[in-house]
């Protein structure tokens, strides 16, 4: 992309998204945009967000419940807020700026995938009716975001000549990163998958079923295919079954005594 494109989409992309905030916080976002447009993996992502061609605001917050999340979108404002990163940042030496500014890309490119895929994820979770159903859903939501933000991060950092960590690049690579991230072997979506499941079967939605919806195999089959990656419905769903071992079933009593 020449130079004059990389400009249009960040110039669209300032007329088109609602940014929030003091006019620091306003500058910075800026930045983080500019950011995100000057490597190829941003820019799709961009230009994707763009095509939604729905209302998006984009602002800073001090934080959320959980102090490890840094940012997140909000599907029912339609809005992707990012923990504030600039406090004392000019204390902190070059290569730290650098560092912090180029994570917080990543996790700006992250919840705007999240903006992308909302219809798709939306229609899925709706036809997702039990509990592996509705996992899968979530995992493909969240690997795809994972997909954007660490490929924009990691072009960042190779941009700037730092060391840059392990990505999936072929077919067999991108397949084993989703069948673990499936099966609850990636660390981060673990707890996730937990999390659904434990909720979930407390409301006593069932594990399985032997035949999924038509519109629920050709939506995940769909998004698989979108992601470039050879997996089948029946591969996906069986490493989906594999997580049901990370947590007990939930066993629920026929009567309840705490009415």
């Amino acid at each position: 992309m020449t130079n004059n494109k990389k400009d249009l989409v960040y110039n669209q992309a300032l007329q088109q998204f609602i940014f929030e905030g003091n006019k620091e916080d306003i500058l910075q976002l800026h930045e983080l945009i500019r950011m995100i447009t000057s490597v190829p993996a941003g820019q799709r992502v961009l230009q994707d967000a763009l095509n939604r061609a729905t209302p998006l605001v984009i602002s800073f917050c001090n934080g959320f419940k959980n102090k490890n999340t840094k940012g997140m979108f909000m599907w029912r404002d339609q809005a992707v807020r990012l923990v504030r990163f600039y406090t004392n940042l000019s204390k902190k030496s070059e290569n730290m700026q650098i560092a912090t500014r180029i994570e917080m890309a990543d996790i700006m490119a992250h919840e705007l995938q999240h903006y992308i895929d909302y219809p798709h994820n939306v229609w899925l979770d709706k036809n997702a009716h039990v509990v592996n159903e509705k996992i899968l859903a979530l995992v493909l939501c969240e690997m795809s975001a994972f997909s954007a933000g660490s490929s924009v991060e990691c072009e960042l950092r190779a941009q700037r000549g730092m060391p840059v960590r392990w990505m999936p690049k072929t077919a067999e690579e991108w397949k084993e990163v989703m069948a673990q991230g499936l099966s609850g072997q990636n660390r981060r979506l673990k707890g996730y998958i937990n999390d659904c499941r434990k909720v979930l079967q407390e409301r006593g939605i069932p594990v399985e079923q032997k035949m999924p919806s038509k519109e629920f195999y050709q939506g995940v089959t769909d998004f698989l295919k979108r992601m470039n990656i050879s997996m089948s419905f029946t591969e996906a769903m069986s490493c989906v079954g594999q997580s049901q071992k990370l947590l007990p079933t939930v066993t629920r009593s026929k009567t309840r005594l705490d009415r």
